[in-house]
């Protein structure tokens, strides 16, 4: 048996009963291809995918795949390869309607290597994924640790990554960090982000009260700032602007209520996080420093 991601942004003709209460309902995609053989098969598992909105919607089985249908050129060429259709029909077996966005599960799939745009891997009609990550997106599985450490490590401007990323290579002595389990690479990320950003944002906080307080009744003192250069452009990096994010931040993660809750759910979920640690452990490093 095999298991297919199909698009139903890119297949034809959809036709999809699945509005029935007992979910045994029918359907069918057809599939435009330049191949006269389709690797697809009878009792393969499907999962159909939205590209426009990136989120899983149903899985099913596939029941039937039609024969070939070539479909004539206008015009006769050599170069030019013929192509065909096929129907692919089967049963809706349940929709997925909870952790089914594609944002969600990225850091949790063996098949995504990119988390800029993870649905760009699902772009084709189909692809077909391992029954690990198949069973992944049926069950609403997350790997939470490396889930929670790539979307907070690749939302750091691109000086902090580089840094964070040779400190993580010093702090556990390798440069294969992917051997490292993401629970003690989330703990070294929160203190490189204690350590060299938050610190920084609450000197802004005092620095901004501080102004407010001895120049208020003197100069605009929210107009304060630093003024640099670059590529012929002046740059004004406000304090009070910069000072008004942290504050913010800090009112959304107060007493670093974020990654405890984090840490509450890793320990509530210890298998789960044992089968992704397992699985994980010949992936790349979930970073991205280009």
């Amino acid at each position: 048996m095999n298991y297919w991601i199909i698009n139903k942004t890119q297949t034809q003709n959809n036709n999809f009963q699945d509005n029935q209460p007992n979910y045994n309902n029918f359907f069918s995609v057809m599939v435009e291809t330049v191949k006269n053989k389709l690797p697809i098969g009878k009792k393969d598992s499907c999962i159909f995918f939205d590209m426009q909105e990136a989120k899983f919607q149903s899985y099913g089985e596939i029941i039937n795949i039609s024969k070939p249908t070539k479909i004539p050129h206008e015009q006769k060429t050599e170069n030019i390869k013929p192509k065909y259709t096929y129907t692919i029909s089967g049963e809706i077996k349940n929709k997925l309607t909870e952790t089914n966005s594609i944002h969600d599960l990225s850091y949790s799939l063996l098949r995504i290597n990119s988390y800029n745009k993870p649905q760009n891997h699902f772009k084709h009609q189909l692809t077909t994924v391992e029954k690990y990550d198949y069973e992944t997106i049926v069950d609403g599985l997350i790997f939470i640790s490396r889930t929670a450490f790539g979307k907070i490590a690749n939302s750091l401007p691109r000086p902090y990554k580089f840094e964070f990323f040779q400190l993580a290579m010093q702090e556990f002595k390798t440069n294969q960090l992917k051997e490292i389990e993401y629970i003690k690479l989330l703990d070294f990320l929160y203190k490189y982000i204690e350590d060299r950003i938050l610190s920084k944002g609450r000197l802004l906080i005092e620095t901004d009260d501080l102004l407010r307080n001895k120049l208020a009744d003197i100069v605009p003192y929210s107009k304060i700032g630093f003024y640099s250069e670059k590529n012929g452009e002046i740059i004004h990096d406000n304090i009070h602007e910069q000072a008004k994010i942290f504050r913010e931040l800090f009112d959304i993660d107060v007493n670093n209520k974020i990654i405890k809750e984090i840490k509450k759910s890793i320990q509530e979920n210890k298998e789960i996080e044992k089968r992704f640690n397992q699985k994980f452990k010949r992936k790349p490093f979930p970073l991205y420093l280009k």
